[in-house]
């Protein structure tokens, strides 16, 4: 009788399956997802977008609010794609989700090994940060991937002691503050783990780190030179806005910050991971991280930049702002997994089962939510009640409507537009003539129109009007003599009275 080989019945599903054949399908469908139905349901952009769009035409360090990276994004994508502020929006915050959820990888696999890393990218993919918050591109999303990047490049420059290390430290610390000022608070607890790690207390006897500290320092000079000129505008605005948070707001911080890690949670839980059987206690005190300094590295970078975020601020009598968490949402997804690991019993913990089980879930993840997008806009802005999205604003028929305004009375091109960042950004953003914008009519706020530019090009004054009104005082004092009128576009809805109400005044040019 011949030998016969036994089947299995059940052939582990995904085995031998490399981790970039684990990450490709869902990453892909993300990416390309909330690129393409924001860019098809959307008639307007997003406000952030819309604001950062126009700062990005004058090509400056930084404004009243952020630095300026976000908006130099902006307008490369524009350039690229011929003029159109569109879809290029979009795809610049999946650019930054993907290099963000690639550097997540790759740290996590240095501290703990390819499957914990695996297991925390597919587990972010439900977090709004890299799902329906990621359609407004702003110094939030922007700022995602040089943080990690700078931990990850922290991590390597100390384990691995090479140069190119330090340098890329030194680079990604410097950008990271052209997203966001607030990436200085994992500035300074990287220094602190230099500091105070025994490895990292040792490369301060090479020229490594003072390598990367040029390197920042170099790069770090325009951003300082703008920080000094502007009067630290946008550390003043943050302290104000600071200021402004309610106390609900900051009293809610624990089950807004709880909802943050949520998805994380939840997918990790639908997997099957949180059912793991715990072990003893003599097994649970194995590290997951492959080694002491990779365990503490990962607790202080997943933990402690946020702690000092809400330290200083309630020392400095300033609200608590949830956003707070987004960079940090990644390596806490890495220390949930660990922590996991570390307390099951299973010798299989994240085997290929159940690597694949987070795929398929991530997919679902990274195509059902966009569908449901998809679905929802089109269904808020058209047929129920609910207060518009500004997303669902006719962007192309009110800049018309004020476009015709301003050239019938002055037949001159449209250089300056006055009003807050979403009514006067809804007629520059696609205008063909790029005007500049004057942000609520105050000259501090857009340094690149001065009053002599001013009376020389004139201006088109524009607010909503509502329940509210965005005029501002410097608004009215600017229109003051001038004949104000008024436009009504109707809504998508069509019902009678659905309209949105603009006022507007033409500053003529001399």
């Amino acid at each position: 009788m011949m030998p016969t080989t036994e089947r299995p019945l059940a052939p582990t599903v995904g085995q031998g399956l490399s981790d970039w054949q684990l990450l490709r399908a869902p990453l892909f469908a993300m990416a390309l997802l909330w690129t393409l139905v924001p860019a098809l349901v959307h008639t307007a952009q997003p406000l952030d977008v819309v604001e950062s769009a126009l700062w990005g035409r004058e090509w400056v360090v930084g404004t009243y609010k952020h630095p300026a990276m976000p908006a130099w994004l902006l307008e490369m994508g524009r350039i690229l794609d011929g003029g159109s502020i569109g879809w290029p929006a979009y795809a610049a915050s999946q650019l930054c989700s993907l290099a963000t959820l690639a550097m997540t990888y790759l740290l996590a696999r240095d501290l703990a090994g390819g499957r914990v890393a695996v297991g925390a990218v597919l587990s972010l993919l439900g977090v709004e940060y890299f799902s329906w918050r990621s359609i407004e591109f702003n110094h939030t999303q922007a700022q995602l991937p040089f943080w990690i990047g700078a931990a990850l490049c922290a991590w390597r420059a100390v384990d691995r002691g090479t140069l190119v290390w330090w340098f890329a430290l030194g680079a990604l610390a410097a950008l990271g503050l052209y997203a966001k000022l607030s990436n200085a608070m994992l500035l300074i607890v990287i220094a602190g783990w230099i500091l105070w790690s025994a490895k990292g207390r040792a490369t301060l006897a090479t020229s490594g780190p003072y390598l990367g500290a040029l390197a920042f320092a170099v790069l770090c000079v325009p951003l300082i030179l703008w920080l000094v000129s502007s009067g630290l505008q946008p550390l003043k605005y943050a302290s104000a806005r600071g200021r402004d948070q309610t106390l609900l707001a900051t009293l809610l911080f624990p089950v807004n910050a709880a909802l943050q890690i949520a998805p994380v949670a939840l997918t990790l839980a639908v997997a099957g991971l949180f059912a793991r059987r715990a072990g003893p206690p003599l097994l649970r005190a194995r590290p997951a991280p492959r080694t002491p300094e990779a365990r503490s590295f990962l607790w202080i970078m997943a933990l402690a930049p946020p702690l000092l975020s809400i330290a200083l601020a309630l020392a400095g009598g300033s609200g608590l702002r949830v956003t707070w968490l987004a960079p940090a949402l990644p390596l806490l997804a890495v220390l949930a997994l660990v922590m996991l690991q570390s307390r099951s019993r299973d010798d299989d913990f994240l085997s290929d089962v159940d690597l694949c089980t987070l795929r398929r879930n991530g997919l679902v993840l990274a195509i059902a939510i966009p569908a449901l997008y998809a679905v929802t806009v089109p269904y808020l802005s058209r047929v129920t009640s609910a207060p518009l999205l500004r997303v669902s604003w006719p962007q192309v028929s009110i800049a018309e409507a004020l476009s015709t305004g301003w050239k019938r009375e002055t037949n001159k091109p449209l250089r300056i537009v006055a009003g807050s960042a979403w009514a006067a950004g809804l007629v520059a953003i696609d205008h063909p003539n790029r005007p500049s914008i004057l942000t609520d009519g105050n000259l501090a706020y857009s340094p690149w129109i001065t009053p002599e530019r001013l009376r020389r090009e004139g201006a088109l004054v524009v607010w909503t009007e509502g329940r509210t009104s965005s005029a501002t005082a410097d608004l009215m004092a600017m229109t003051n003599g001038l004949p104000i009128r008024e436009i009504r576009i109707g809504l998508p809805r069509g019902k009678p009275g659905d309209v949105v109400v603009f006022k507007y005044a033409v500053v003529p040019p001399q």
